[in-house]
């Protein structure tokens, strides 16, 4: 039996732009007392590199066919599918760990599959690991391992 071959049309590169700049993820404390206003810090290299590699996956997973469903944090779940805008929130969750799994599954199935992010290396680095079914039945495995996390950092 031969394996089919899939093809991935990529969407193009978004290089991190003023609408990730405003996230709230981008934000901290300035240390006033009773959570008062957040200020705006600058990001190092590393860190826009893990920004822009984490957005653009997300954006190449959603462009084959999957929806972000929940963001694991290592002790508790936060779904995703409510989200007006899914990329967005998840990104605000990540940002805010060091260590996070991403759950996806492809439009209209049940199926989960996943991404560990661990932030803080380089940013090619970022996606860590990813779950594998065997036999790949719904192009997971061949969506993930065609994202070039390189591209982007």
């Amino acid at each position: 039996m031969t394996t089919p071959t899939i093809h991935f049309e990529r969407p193009p590169v978004l290089a991190i732009d003023q609408t990730l700049a405003n996230l709230t993820l981008y934000r901290h404390p300035t240390g006033k007392p009773d959570g008062a206003a957040d200020a705006p810090i600058n990001l190092n290299h590393r860190q826009r590199g893990e920004r822009n590699v984490i957005w653009n996956l997300f954006r190449h997973i959603e462009a084959a066919g999957f929806e972000l469903v929940s963001v694991w944090d290592g002790e508790e779940s936060t779904d995703l599918l409510t989200e007006a805008d899914r990329k967005r929130a998840a990104m605000e969750l990540i940002f805010n760990l060091d260590d996070a799994h991403v759950y996806c599954r492809k439009v209209g199935t049940e199926v989960e599959h996943w991404l560990r992010f661990v932030l803080g290396n380089s940013p090619d680095e970022v996606l860590c690991d990813y779950s594998y079914t065997e036999g790949d039945p719904d192009s997971w495995v061949a969506c993930v391992e065609a994202f070039n996390a390189e591209e982007f950092s």
